[in-house]
C-alpha cells in the first residue's frame, strides 16, 4: 500500500445564505477559500493554496481545486477559511467563516463528500469537500467543438462569449465542475461559435475515459445573469470514437427535455478529439535519464562551536543532529534512484586545511581531487569527520557550489543533478545566487534547500519560485528549480527529532519531478545543453 498519495479537494458552498444573498444583489463580489495545513510540530497554521470562485458565474462555483498529498497512515488537520472581497478592491478582504476537518474524514464519508459547519454567524453557513485520488497520468485532450444554431435567446448582440463548463460524474451521482472553455465566433457569428483547448485527462476524468461527463453551454448576458442554453452528456471514450453517434450532440435545456416542439437549443459538433501523451518524471528515468545527486553543508560560524551541545553541528553519539538527519533522510531516498549510490559532497562558508582558506565548495571528504562519497554510510563518515577538521568562518555564501554543479552539468550533459543544501542562516551573496539560478535553470539541475536551526528563512522564498520566478538583471529563469523546506515544520520540539520522515522525504522531493518533467519535455534529447548556462543565450 502506497502511504503518500496525490488527492484533488474540490470545495462547493452549501447553505450559505449570506454569500448567496449578496451575489446574486452584487456581481462586484467575489470569493476566495483558503486552505491550511497543519505544522505538526507546532500545531501552527501554514497556507496551502487559495482558490476564486470563477468570476463570469453567478452560481459561485469553483473551477480551480485544490492538489495535496494524502499521508495514509498519519493525521492530517485541514482548515478553510472562506474571504469576500470586491473585485474593484481585491486587497481588501472580509472573512465570512472557517471550517475544519481531518482529510481521512472525507474518505470516509457516502462518495467521498464532507459537509463542514463553518464558524459564522449563521448556523446554517456549510461548505462541501470532495476528496479523489488523482492518476499519475499527465495527458492531455485536445478538443475542438463547434455550435451551430444556440438558442435564439442567446443574442450576439447583447451577450459576452458563451463558454462549456465540464463537469465529471461521480460514483455517487453528484457532479463536479472541472474545466471551462471559452467560446469564439465561427463563420457565422451569428449562429456559429467554435469552443477550442486542451484539458488534463486528470482533471477532466481522472483519466478513466468511460467515466460520464456532463457539458452544459452558458451565455453570459452584459449587466445580466448567465443563462444556461442547453447540455449533454458523453465520455472520454466516445469522444475518441470515429462515428457519426459521436460527433454530434444535441444541447438541451433540462426544462425544455420533454417538449417535443423544441427539444434542442442548437447542435454541437465535435471536430476534433485526440489525447496528448505527456511523459511523466517514472517514465523519463525509465527510458535511462540518470538522476545523480549532490549535497552542500553550512560550516559558518552561525551554527555555533561543534564541541558545545548548543552547536547545530554538535555530535552527539546517542542521537543525530539536525543536519546528520537532514542527510540521513535525503540519502535513503536518493539510494532509490542511483544503483551506484554516489553523492558529490561538499562544504561551505569555513577554512580549510594549514593555513586555513575560506572556501566555499570544498569537498565534504577533504580530498581536492574527488568530492564523491559513496552511499549514505560514507557520507555521514565525511559529515561527522569535516566536522573535527575544518574551522568554522563566514559568511554564508551559496553560489560558488552552485557553480560546482553546473560545472558537472555542462561536462556530463545526460545526467540530471539534483543539489541538497543544508543551511542555518540567511545568505549573505543573494544577487550573486540569483544570478547562478538563472543560469543553471536551462541545465538539468533542480537545487533543495533545507534550513535547519531557528533561523527566520522569509529570504529563502526569493529563490523559491512557485509564485514568482527567480529574476536577475532584468533575465528570467526559464523555470523555477528550487525548493526551501524548513526543518523545524518536521521538528518535535525540544526532543530534536524528525516526526515524519515520509513526509519530509515528500517534501524534498514534492518538486523535483514537475522540474525533471519541465526540463526534459524542452530537452529531452539532451541537444540543446552543451552551450547552457549562459545568460547570453536567452
Amino acid at each position: 500500500m502506497n502511504d503518500v498519495k496525490s488527492v484533488e479537494l474540490s470545495i462547493e458552498f452549501l447553505n450559505l445564505q449570506g454569500v448567496a444573498a449578496k451575489n446574486k444583489d452584487n456581481n462586484e463580489l467575489s470569493y476566495v477559500i483558503v486552505l491550511y495545513e497543519q505544522i505538526l510540530s507546532s500545531n501552527k497554521w501554514k497556507e496551502v493554496h487559495r482558490i476564486k470562485n470563477d468570476p463570469s458565474s453567478r452560481d459561485l462555483i469553483f473551477i480551480e481545486k485544490y492538489v495535496i498529498k494524502h499521508f495514509v497512515k498519519e493525521i492530517q488537520p485541514l482548515k478553510f477559511d472562506v474571504l469576500q472581497n470586491s473585485r474593484q478592491q481585491q486587497s481588501t478582504e472580509s472573512l465570512i467563516g472557517t471550517g475544519y476537518c481531518q482529510l481521512g474524514e472525507i474518505f470516509k464519508q457516502k462518495g467521498e463528500r464532507l459537509e463542514i459547519d463553518l464558524e459564522t454567524q449563521s448556523q446554517a453557513d456549510k461548505i462541501i469537500v470532495k476528496a479523489e485520488e488523482l492518476s499519475t497520468s499527465k495527458n492531455i485532450l485536445n478538443l475542438l467543438w463547434k455550435a451551430d444554431n444556440l438558442d435564439t435567446m442567446f443574442s450576439v448582440m447583447r451577450s459576452t462569449k458563451p463558454c462549456m463548463l465540464f463537469y465529471r460524474i461521480n460514483e455517487d451521482q453528484t457532479s463536479t465542475v472541472c474545466h471551462k472553455m471559452e467560446g469564439s465566433k465561427g463563420l457565422n457569428p451569428l449562429s456559429s461559435w467554435k469552443f477550442e483547448g486542451k484539458v488534463k485527462m486528470k482533471t477532466l476524468c481522472n483519466n478513466d475515459q468511460h467515466r460520464q461527463l456532463k457539458i452544459e453551454i452558458h451565455g453570459f448576458a452584459k449587466e445580466e445573469e448567465n443563462t444556461l442554453i442547453g447540455e449533454f452528456e458523453t465520455t472520454v471514450a466516445r469522444l475518441l470514437r470515429d462515428d457519426e453517434r459521436a460527433k454530434f450532440y444535441k444541447c438541451i435545456h433540462p426544462e425544455r427535455r420533454y417538449n417535443k416542439r423544441n427539444q434542442h437549443s442548437g447542435l454541437i459538433e465535435k471536430k476534433r478529439a485526440h489525447i496528448d501523451e505527456v511523459k511523466v518524471f517514472e517514465d523519463y528515468l525509465n527510458s535511462g535519464l540518470q538522476l545523480k545527486f549532490a549535497v552542500a553543508i553550512d560550516f559558518t560560524k552561525s551554527n555555533g562551536d561543534p564541541k558545545k551541545p548548543s552547536s547545530w553541528h554538535y555530535i552527539d553519539p546517542h542521537k543525530p543532529n539536525q543536519y546528520k538527519q537532514v542527510i540521513q533522510v535525503f540519502g535513503k531516498l536518493m539510494e532509490n534512484y542511483d544503483v551506484e549510490n554516489e553523492f558529490y559532497a561538499y562544504g561551505f562558508g569555513a577554512k580549510v586545511g594549514n593555513p586555513g582558506k575560506i572556501s566555499h565548495d570544498f569537498p565534504l571528504n577533504l580530498q581536492s581531487k574527488n568530492p564523491v562519497c559513496f552511499g549514505v554510510h560514507n557520507l555521514i563518515e565525511a559529515y561527522e569527520a569535516c566536522v573535527k577538521e575544518v574551522q568554522f568562518h563566514e559568511p554564508t555564501s551559496f553560489s560558488p557550489v552552485i557553480e560546482k554543479i553546473r560545472e558537472l552539468a555542462l561536462k556530463n550533459p545526460k545526467h540530471y543533478y539534483i543539489l541538497l543544501m543544508i543551511t542555518d542562516g540567511v545568505i549573505t551573496d543573494m544577487q550573486a545566487t540569483r544570478e547562478i539560478i538563472v543560469k543553471v535553470a536551462t541545465l538539468p539541475i533542480s537545487i533543495v534547500i533545507v534550513g535547519v536551526g531557528n533561523e527566520d528563512f522569509t529570504n529563502m522564498n526569493e529563490l523559491d519560485g512557485d509564485h514568482i520566478r527567480v529574476t536577475h538583471d532584468g533575465y528570467k529563469a526559464v523555470r523555477d528549480i528550487v525548493q526551501f523546506v524548513n526543518l523545524q515544520d518536521y521538528i518535535f520540539g525540544s526532543y530534536n527529532e524528525v516526526i515524519s520522515e515520509v513526509r519530509l522525504q515528500d517534501e524534498m522531493m514534492f518538486e523535483v519531478p514537475g522540474q525533471v518533467e519541465a526540463y526534459m519535455e524542452k530537452n529531452g534529447n539532451f541537444a540543446n545543453q552543451s552551450s547552457g548556462g549562459d545568460l547570453n543565450t536567452f
